[in-house]
């Protein structure tokens, strides 16, 4: 699994602000997370952003009552 850093992020978005790198890829719909050196994300959520790939959601299933 190849991690994308926050430096990485803001290098290839030319976004330097924090806060404004966060809109981006949320507003992308790139799935990321916050860590004590910034946002950051893996190739395989950036890809799946893209429609490259299909991330499977967990199962949530109701219990049989």
């Amino acid at each position: 699994m190849a991690v994308i850093t926050n430096d990485e992020l803001r290098s290839v978005t030319g976004i330097n602000r924090q806060s404004t790198l966060e809109k981006y890829l949320h507003r992308e719909g790139i799935r990321y997370f916050c860590g004590k050196n910034g946002a950051w994300t893996t190739e395989a959520l950036l890809n799946a952003s893209k429609g490259l790939v299909v991330i499977p959601q967990a199962d949530h299933h109701e219990p049989i009552l």
